[in-house]
């Protein structure tokens, strides 16, 4: 403390959805007038997610790193499960990261450092039986199908993102399951074990 200010670090936020922004203001009402809930709010999140494309994804992600970083924030974990294209399959030739380049560039140009928080979506949720649902088509841009699949992805990825790794302030951490509903019983004992270079794997559990 000097004076009267006190110099703290800097906060990290280690939970963010950079697409959620274009929600902002717009999933307050539900159908035929009245207030919204989690479940109006999860068809509106599904029908921002299914337009995404890679160009508008980096606007989007520019503009809340942009803001978290002007608000004190030096660092973001970004929850990522925007995959693939709007029909489930990958992006085409050398767009395939698209989406994962793209927030680093967005990180990037906003200065901030950035966790990737790969994520591994398996399945749609489930059911009042507990039950596994299947993925409904917006879902089918977050999978990659099975663990196997995703691991393969993941290991792409790395390599894609290669230039934007070697930068100290760029970071790719493998995410077990965002939550409960989308983490199935096939991913037991996929997701890679810790080593000295490589972060240990996450899920966010949302109960």
């Amino acid at each position: 403390m000097s004076g009267k200010t006190t110099t703290v670090p800097a906060p990290v936020n280690a939970h963010s959805h950079a697409f959620h922004r274009i929600l902002r203001g717009r999933t307050h009402q539900g159908e035929n007038g009245g207030a919204g809930n989690f479940w109006t709010w999860r068809e509106q999140m599904y029908a921002a997610a299914a337009g995404l494309t890679p160009a508008g994804y980096e606007q989007l992600a520019t503009a809340v790193f942009a803001e978290m970083v002007v608000n004190g924030y030096s660092a973001v974990g970004e929850f990522h499960y925007l995959h693939h294209d709007a029909t489930g399959a990958p992006y085409a030739g050398t767009d395939e990261h698209g989406m994962e380049l793209a927030l680093g560039r967005a990180a990037k140009a906003a200065g901030i450092r950035l966790v990737l928080l790969d994520t591994c979506y398996l399945q749609g949720g489930l059911d009042a039986l507990g039950n596994a649902i299947e993925l409904n088509e917006t879902q089918r841009r977050f999978t990659d199908g099975d663990a196997a699949g995703w691991l393969a992805r993941l290991a792409r990825v790395r390599e894609a993102r290669a230039a934007q790794l070697a930068e100290s302030r760029q970071h790719l951490a493998p995410t077990g399951g965002y939550s409960p509903t989308d983490l199935a019983p096939r991913l037991a004992g996929a997701v890679p074990a810790p080593s000295p270079r490589r972060r240990p794997a996450r899920s966010e559990e949302h109960t």
